[in-house]
């Protein structure tokens, strides 16, 4: 602001000065009443908008000149690409004329780039100056609407939208500073000019449509409200409510006339005016204000006070001109009775504005302005049907909190307009009790219908409405989900902060911390979700009539709603405190540790089948439009599809899901007894443990070690509800399975050492023929230090298979051998096992995942058994860097959900959920379900499992999978082609076909390098591959491979290089003969008879055959050469398969 006051005036000047006006405002509202009291409050106001529309606007400014300068620089760089652009474009379209005119400002604008930055400057400020000059146009003499007040108030329009569009981006801006984002989103989130072009293009288009819908007249919408024992002559008693009209400097005479004749032609019985009719002196507006005299009804109109009428002028006046001129009758705080020709009445009351305060509060001090709704309803009946005028929301929500035993049915208001603005919608929302649309207040009889406004306020721009009337739950809770969302983001944001500051083992536990406050934080916006919408089942029927409600408000209703409401908060108190006891003390983890998790475990069943039947009612709800039902507009979706137009049937025709997808009690009462029913279910389940077999076919299987049984164990989670009784019974039952070895594979602790070392006891019984092996899993490194379990693990004689300093190599005769570092290269199966796949974060020192150090060290022509508690690291297991054989990996982990309701989502997320996958052609997963549960005692039936798995040899038919063989066709075909000599090959050796990166010579590396391929680069059109990573797809797009631009271009297209390149390979000789043009004749004759052929339709697209001669034709194609001519059609047969196979597939990440 010193800049704009002069160099003179430094910001230690500036502030004195406003602190001085301040000042002076605050005293002279002090000592002011009546009419300057409100206007000097709001000067007051205006100054502090004014203050913060200066800083901002030196904001904007600074923002938008830079962007600006920035833009019209990269215009000038480019202004040839824009003629081009715009030469298409315009041509295209025939406007010959329009194009010179553009052709001659692109030229004009190239030479006078610093004009144009003036210029734009220039506009800049003057826009910016229009909207500081609109607040003073309330104080002009402006009898009737202005072309000025339009442009001002629409630039005033335009700058609150730009403004905090801008707020919002520069937030977004610092997230980006500090949050770690992929690098694409990082960039698009503090581009200052993208997001600046962005702020300014949005807040052009969404005013120009608010100004769009604010040219065009007021929309009528009829709302119907039930009003409970109305007399039957009063029924279809119309109200026409007319609010916000704001005549003033941007709505002039003309609109009230439309408002006028509109109204009139509904032909109401009365017409309400619920405040803010006028917005500026009696002296500019009367005249404007005269057109409202001409509303006619049967009843009259009727008038109370908004806000606005208190800020300019002296209100009395106006109330004056309004009773004498406007035939209007004023309702302060009293009522009128408009009876019916059969003697039954309607009271009609309203009040003064909330605004100038409840009876003895003190706000604009108006003499004798005051709220007083129990003054405004005196006299009218108890049996008689009342409607009250209140300007404000919050002010009708005072009057019901003040008022109990008088009745009132209907109270109207405004003030809000709906938000007016899309991006103060949620200001409005959280600051007004009620925002727009039908209400019904809870346990009473009263209803509130909020209107947006017939016109608006200052700025000529409006959203588009597009509901009807909207149920929002209590603003206050509105207020701790964004307290909620705000923590979470702050944990957030802080919380690698804090993970990163830890060191060793700390680290781990810290980030196990941040994921149980994110989880928390989560838990409390489904528990308070949960909460509202099990006490709405307390409410009363809506079936019931609304005097029958007000009969039972006070009934014994109420101490049942209070000990149920007590009763829900408990629980859910219960389940939101069970992971953090976790960190606990002993003694309050023995009092409540049982108790939360089953708390947690029904929570986790009831909340998601409550939630699920909420989204599914909501869907429906969609559908549901103004004129159509929803079972008419499903039908007419789902009319085209015979499987929709069942479904639909089903769905409507069946009462109970009509009901259950419907109806809020109905899902409640479902949600209950069912989550109810599955948590006991799953509560006697969670201890049965069940013995299953598993049988695995691998290669290469010594004959000693056909049928070896293993005893897979994970997920015990000792700690929490597990105690030693149930690790003894898993132990006891392992034990008698009489197995050769027996696997933990991880999670077999919740706790730390020094609390529950002593309830892992009984697994130092476990008897196996070559003894226990066990691996880590993600839990032992959130609770303590990892190492201290690996040490305890070996003190029960259980070996532990860390890759980052052990090796087993267990050879099956009648010992077992244990080698550090090393393993014996004679026949048995290599046991091998990794640590858990995110050790690597867990802060330990050189403890991280790592396949390839636990695999390196085992004989690659035996069996490789691998032990890994994450199935997620099945796919670097078994295509590791070093091409190191992984038969079988056996994991644990997933729980398979653990809970009814959490398994669907786990089998979408999860990559591996529950059974045997084939990961690659040689390497089978195995996925455990678990041996106990974690956390809540839960889990689904016959899902607490032991798995023993036998491993035998593979038969001879199974040896090779279908991907294998087709490996082995690939590659004669690929050597065929070469015109190399044949030889057998073990696939074993290279499984991947990934040998052709180290060979120069190889044909596939040769391919791909004439494609646009270097060493060094990955595969594929954005280089995402890997060398060492490599799959088999099937290419239908008849395209060819490489890198860069060169993966687009056809196999035709490259048929010459590929040509060129045979020839190289083969030796081919340039020159011919007469012997050779004979040969080439007969071939081009036989290949005319085999045109339609696959092989021959796309060699011929390529090239001529008359180049080839026939020794060369076989060279090519692989084939032998025969001396029996007749026998040609069979090789050409021959030829056209290996030639398919080749051309359609191709190798891709």
């Amino acid at each position: 602001m010193s800049v704009w006051l002069g160099s003179r005036w430094t910001s230690w000047e500036c502030g004195g000065v406003l602190l001085t006006v301040e000042v002076c405002l605050v005293v002279s509202r002090l000592l002011s009443r009546g009419m300057y009291h409100a206007q000097l409050v709001r000067i007051h106001d205006i100054l502090h908008i004014e203050l913060v529309m200066c800083l901002s606007s030196v904001l904007v400014f600074r923002r938008m000149a830079q962007s600006q300068g920035k833009t019209v620089d990269v215009l000038f760089l480019k202004i040839s690409s824009i003629e081009r652009c715009w030469v298409r474009l315009l041509t295209f379209c025939s406007v010959r004329r329009v194009l010179a005119w553009i052709e001659f400002l692109c030229r004009v604008l190239k030479g006078h780039s610093r004009r144009v930055r003036f210029s734009v400057r220039t506009v800049l400020l003057t826009f910016l100056l229009l909207c500081h000059v609109s607040w003073t146009l309330f104080y002009l003499y402006i009898p009737d609407e202005s072309v000025i007040s339009v442009i001002c108030f629409t630039c005033l329009a335009i700058y609150l939208h730009v403004a905090c569009f801008l707020a919002l981006f520069y937030m977004i801006e610092l997230v980006a500073l500090r949050v770690r984002l992929p690098q694409y989103l990082t960039a698009l989130m503090r581009s200052k000019d993208k997001n600046t072009a962005f702020s300014v293009v949005f807040s052009v288009l969404l005013v120009l449509i608010g100004l769009a819908v604010t040219r065009f007249s007021p929309v009528v919408r009829r709302v119907n409200v039930v009003v409970d024992d109305l007399p039957q002559s009063l029924n279809d008693f119309s109200i026409a409510l007319l609010t916000d009209v704001h005549i003033g400097p941007t709505v002039g005479r003309e609109r009230i006339r439309r408002i006028v004749s509109m109204t009139n032609a509904l032909q109401p019985s009365a017409v309400a005016i619920a405040g803010d009719l006028v917005d500026g002196f009696i002296q500019c507006h009367a005249s404007s204000a005269l057109p409202l005299a001409d509303l006619r009804s049967k009843y009259g109109t009727f008038y109370v006070t908004g806000n606005h009428e208190y800020y300019h002028s002296d209100v009395d006046e106006w109330l004056k001109f309004f009773a004498a001129r406007l035939n209007m009758t004023l309702l302060r705080n009293s009522n009128v009775k408009l009876y019916s020709s059969h003697g039954d009445y309607l009271c009609m009351g309203g009040v003064d504005d909330f605004l100038t305060g409840y009876k003895f509060e003190e706000k604009l001090h108006f003499a004798h302005h005051r709220m007083d709704g129990a003054k405004a309803l005196q006299g009218c009946e108890p049996n008689a049907p009342s409607v009250l005028l209140v300007h404000q929301p919050n002010g009708a929500e005072r009057i019901l909190r003040r008022i109990h035993n008088q009745r009132i049915d209907l109270i109207l208001s405004g003030h809000t307009h709906g938000g007016q603005f899309y991006i103060f919608w949620p200001f409005a929302y959280l600051k007004n009790a009620y925002l727009y649309g039908l209400y019904r207040v809870r346990d009473s009889s009263t209803q509130i219908y909020v209107s947006p406004g017939v016109n608006y306020w200052g700025p000529p721009v409006k959203m588009i409405n597009l509901s009807m009337a909207v149920s929002v739950c209590n603003r206050y809770t509105v207020f701790v989900v964004i307290l909620i969302c705000c923590c979470y983001l702050i944990t957030n944001h802080f919380g690698a902060s804090f993970v990163n500051e830890g060191v060793g083992y700390a680290k781990g536990n810290r980030a196990r911390m941040v994921a149980v406050l994110k989880l928390e934080l989560t838990m409390a916006l489904f528990s308070m979700f949960t909460y509202l919408r099990l006490m709405s089942f307390m409410d009363a029927n809506e079936e019931l009539s609304l005097r029958e409600k007000r009969l039972h408000a006070h009934s014994s209703g109420q101490a049942w709603r209070f000990a149920a409401s007590v009763g829900i908060i408990t629980w859910l108190l219960l389940a939101q405190m069970a992971y953090p006891l976790y960190w606990a003390g002993h003694a309050l983890q023995s009092a409540l540790f049982t108790v939360s998790l089953i708390s947690v475990g029904v929570w986790n069943h009831l909340v998601v089948i409550l939630f699920g039947l909420f989204c599914v009612s909501v869907f429906i709800s969609l559908l549901n439009g103004r004129h159509y039902s929803g079972s008419h507009l499903a039908l007419i979706i789902f009319q085209r599809f015979s499987t929709g137009r069942t479904l639909v049937k089903i769905f409507f025709g069946c009462a109970f899901l009509r009901s259950l997808f419907v109806e809020p009690r109905a899902q409640v009462l479902f949600s209950v007894i069912v989550g109810v029913f599955i948590s006991v279910v799953s509560f006697l389940c969670c201890n049965m443990l069940i013995v299953k077999e598993q049988i695995f076919f691998v290669n290469d299987l010594p004959h000693e070690a056909e049928g070896i049984r293993f005893a897979l164990v994970s997920d015990i989670h000792a700690g929490a509800t597990v105690g030693e009784e149930q690790i003894a019974k898993v132990v006891d039952r392992v034990n008698s399975e009489n197995v050769d070895a027996v696997f933990l594979v991880g999670d077999m602790v919740d706790s730390p050492r020094s609390d529950i070392w002593h309830r892992l006891r009984p697994l130092k019984y476990l008897r196996s023929r070559f003894g226990s092996f066990y691996v880590t899993g993600n839990h032992e490194y959130y609770y303590g230090n990892a190492l201290d379990w690996i040490v305890q693990f070996k003190a029960f004689g259980i070996r532990v298979l860390d890759n980052r300093y052990l090796l087993l190599c267990l050879m099956l005769q009648s010992t077992s051998v244990w080698q550090k570092q090393s393993s014996l290269n004679v026949s048995g199966i290599c046991i091998a096992g990794v640590n858990d796949y995110s050790s690597g974060r867990s802060g330990i020192e050189g403890h991280r995942f790592d396949a390839v150090r636990a695999l390196q060290k085992c004989d690659q022509t035996a069996p490789v058994v691998v032990l890994s508690h994450n199935p997620a690291s099945a796919k670097e297991i078994a295509f590791n860097s070093e091409n190191l054989r992984a038969d079988l990996i056996l994991s644990g982990h997933t729980h398979t959900g653990q809970f009814y309701t959490i398994a669907p989502l786990a089998f979408l997320i999860l990559p591996y959920f529950y059974g045997v996958y084939q990961i690659s052609p040689t390497s089978q997963l195995f996925v455990s379900a678990g041996t106990l549960y974690q956390g809540p005692p839960m889990k689904m039936l016959a899902m607490s499992q032991i798995w023993v798995i036998t491993l035998k040899a593979a038969a001879p038919r199974y040896r090779f999978s279908m991907f294998v063989c087709f490996f082995s066709r690939l590659k004669e075909a690929q050597m065929s082609i070469l015109a190399g000599p044949r030889r057998k090959q073990r696939i074993s050796v290279d499984p991947q076909n990934l040998q052709w990166r180290n060979d120069e010579a190889k044909f596939g590396r040769k391919m791909l390098e004439r494609m646009g391929w270097r060493n060094g680069r990955g595969l594929g059109k954005r280089e995402q591959g890997t060398k060492g990573n490599l799959k088999l797809n099937a290419n239908y797009s008849g395209k060819g491979l490489g890198s860069k631009n060169s993966c687009d271009d056809t196999w035709v297209a490259h048929h010459d290089d590929f040509a060129n390149l045979l020839a190289l390979l083969n030796k081919k000789r340039d020159g011919t003969n007469e012997n050779t043009l004979q040969e080439a004749k007969v071939i081009a004759e036989k290949s005319k008879k085999s045109r339609l052929r696959i092989r021959y339709k796309r060699f011929m697209r390529g090239s001529d055959l008359s180049e080839y001669t026939e020794e060369d034709k076989f060279a090519v194609l692989g084939m032998k050469r025969r001396n029996n001519v007749e026998e040609d059609v069979n090789n050409e047969s021959l030829t056209d398969g290996v030639s398919f196979r080749f051309s359609i597939y191709h190798f891709s990440t």
